[in-house]
């Protein structure tokens, strides 16, 4: 009978240390290359995929700009939740392309697209990426954010896209309509 391999995984301290160290460069990627308020992000042109992502390799230290960019994982965002999107998506709709960029670096964003179009998505990944105002925001903390839907249908729809997208990340949704709550933590499930 073989024995099993040690489990090579990180400590809690160095996990958390890790997602510092990222937020921290995350915050660096979106301060250095965020566009100016007010622009269309649609207008840039996309970079290759083939682009490096990131810090640029170089004695400038440099990011990659993330406005105009047509794929997910050419965004600042957590690794966590590339992961997550990479399960099902990968290239970026108009709405999330214009919207993503200005919404990442916090600000206010009112967009109008047709059923479909991602605009759920579209708010679903600033809310879900750890905070870069407040990066290490725990359950100490309380509510890190409320999404209010006008029907049940699209609250299901916002549940369903948060687990999805969310699979990687340590957080807590709920979902609450008339007298029932689902709640989600990770892979558990109370109810």
């Amino acid at each position: 009978m073989r024995r099993p391999k040690p489990r090579q995984s990180l400590t809690r301290k160095q996990r958390r240390l890790q997602e510092a160290e990222e937020i921290e460069l995350l915050d660096s990627w979106i301060e250095a290359m965020k566009p100016a308020s007010g622009t269309n992000p649609l207008a840039v042109t996309p970079p290759p995929p083939s682009a490096p992502v990131g810090r640029l390799p170089g004695a400038g230290g440099g990011f990659s700009p993330y406005a105009g960019c047509k794929l997910f994982s050419q965004l600042p965002i957590s690794r966590r939740t590339k992961d997550g999107l990479a399960r099902k998506y990968t290239e970026m709709s108009e709405i999330q392309r214009a919207s993503l960029p200005h919404s990442l670096c916090g600000r206010d964003i009112l967009g109008a697209a047709k059923t479909g179009s991602g605009k759920t998505l579209a708010f679903i990944i600033p809310v879900e990426c750890p905070s870069h105002a407040s990066p290490r925001w725990g359950p100490e903390d309380g509510v890190g954010s409320i999404i209010i839907s006008p029907t049940k249908e699209l609250a299901g729809q916002l549940f369903e896209e948060l687990k999805t997208v969310g699979k990687y990340i340590s957080e807590r949704w709920s979902f609450g309509c008339g007298r029932k709550m689902l709640m989600q933590r990770s892979n558990e499930s109370i109810l």
